[in-house]
């Protein structure tokens, strides 16, 4: 007798002739979730005022700032990038932080990996002083891999 399956994303119990997760979309026949996260969450959380979306994946946000709080001041001080998660819980997220130069030229690029972000919360990480060749005039963050959690 066929038992029905549980979607790893979601986990929402599907019938076993069930292609895809009745809720999320998830293909059931992946013996894993996606490498990289891209389905919206059905009721994303509205994310803080003047955050961005991160590229690669639509329910996490971001802002850039000093680290030491507000406005960057001299454009070489630790930069502290705050990722917001408005969807699913992830899990060994790892993003790609790209500083842009005035003609949008990539002046850096960096990696970070950021282990376990939950639906809700943020997260701050740091690019030193030391890592910046050249100040920013933008920042963009991309999501290079992830899966999604428990309780997704």
């Amino acid at each position: 007798m066929a038992t029905n399956l549980r979607c790893p994303r979601c986990r929402t119990w599907n019938l076993p002739t069930a292609r895809f997760c009745g809720r999320c979309g998830q293909r059931l026949a992946d013996p894993e979730p996606s490498a990289i996260p891209s389905p919206r969450h059905p009721d994303p959380l509205k994310p803080p005022e003047s955050c961005l979306p991160c590229e690669g994946f639509p329910d996490l946000f971001y802002r850039w700032e000093s680290s030491w709080g507000g406005v960057m001041l001299s454009g070489t001080e630790t930069i502290a990038i705050v990722l917001f998660n408005a969807g699913y819980p992830l899990e060994d997220v790892v993003v790609k932080i790209r500083g842009l130069g005035p003609n949008q030229h990539e002046v850096f690029a960096v990696g970070r990996e950021i282990g376990v972000l939950p639906r809700g919360r943020t997260l701050t990480v740091e690019v030193p002083s030391y890592e910046l060749p050249a100040p920013a005039c933008a920042i963009a963050v991309t999501v290079v891999s992830g899966r999604y959690g428990s309780g997704a």
